[in-house]
């Protein structure tokens, strides 16, 4: 079962839609600067893979970067609903974690 999404994105949607510079493009994905500044300026065009596997991984990061922050906020609800119940405030630590 295939499941590839198909989709047609340039170096610039992807500078633009993640804020990035050549600089960072170039820096992330390891490719020569001028490579990059090229593509950006459209004196040369990559391959359609190659800015959509960027796209793919640039994605997969930031829903990754957004778990984690999710893990972190729920961590912490948790430490401050053992505060509470270890202070026997059942009740109140219920609530918290009933509303996080």
């Amino acid at each position: 079962m295939n499941h590839q999404i198909q989709y047609n994105i340039t170096i610039t949607e992807i500078m633009s839609n993640f804020n990035m510079s050549i600089k960072d493009i170039s820096e992330v994905f390891k490719i020569p600067y001028r490579t990059v500044q090229n593509w950006a300026g459209g004196t040369s065009t990559p391959p359609s893979y190659i800015p959509n596997m960027m796209f793919d991984i640039l994605i997969l990061d930031n829903m990754l970067e957004c778990d984690k922050r999710e893990l972190k906020y729920y961590d912490g609800v948790l430490d401050r609903a053992s505060d509470l119940l270890h202070d026997s405030r059942i009740k109140e630590a219920i609530s918290l974690i009933d509303n996080a």
